[in-house]
């Protein structure tokens, strides 16, 4: 099946080239000279898959690849971090299936290290929404939260009120009240700072 290409059309240092079933991608203006690739012409499926396997394939996992030595990224992330880039999706799913097949993208791995990295100082709730904000499945952090993380949430609040040097003795109201605040946007529940915080007073 042939496709039309509708227009292709200069972006930064590449050319988008917008095909006419919705489909468009990033070329250097060589690499649409070479291809011989020009607006109101068919593109047939044949060349569509000499693009693909030519350049996109290669180019795609090579930037995942890239992505991924300078941080962990979830496979939902690192989907839409190649989409930006340009690459059309058949080379998006093969860029996502080879760093896999290599466990270079692992969202379990990645989600298990992160609770270990970050457990003494996070609560679980905590913990869980900065997971789900890099793109981690909730069912998949529910069941690493419950397999992984080993925390005592009271425990955690009494060292961080230790290492911010709250003294009960002294403390007022505003110091209490910022230190309440402190502990609530780190997840921890109302119920445990004010009982930590009365354990602190008795103590």
């Amino acid at each position: 099946m042939s496709r039309l290409i509708e227009s292709i059309e200069p972006e930064g240092k590449r050319q988008r080239v917008c095909l006419d079933d919705g489909t468009d991608f990033l070329l250097y203006q060589a690499e649409v000279s070479q291809y011989a690739l020009k607006a109101g012409e068919e593109l047939s499926e044949d060349q569509y898959h000499i693009l693909l396997s030519e350049i996109f394939f290669p180019r795609a996992a090579k930037r995942a690849m890239r992505l991924l030595e300078v941080r962990d990224y979830a496979e939902k992330r690192l989907r839409q971090k190649l989409e930006t880039s340009g690459y059309p999706q058949e080379a998006v799913d093969y860029a996502i299936e080879y760093v896999s097949r290599f466990h270079y993208l692992d969202d379990r791995r990645m989600a298990a290290a992160y609770v270990h990295a970050h457990q003494e100082n996070k609560s679980r709730r905590r913990i869980a929404l900065d997971l789900t904000r890099r793109g981690i499945d909730r069912d998949l952090i529910e069941q690493t939260l419950d397999a992984e993380y080993t925390a005592s949430e009271e425990d955690q609040i009494r060292s961080l009120l230790h290492k911010k040097g709250y003294d009960p003795t002294v403390s007022d109201p505003r110091e209490r009240g910022k230190l309440y605040r402190f502990l609530a946007y780190r997840g921890f529940s109302a119920s445990a700072i004010m009982k930590a915080l009365q354990k602190s007073d008795e103590s």
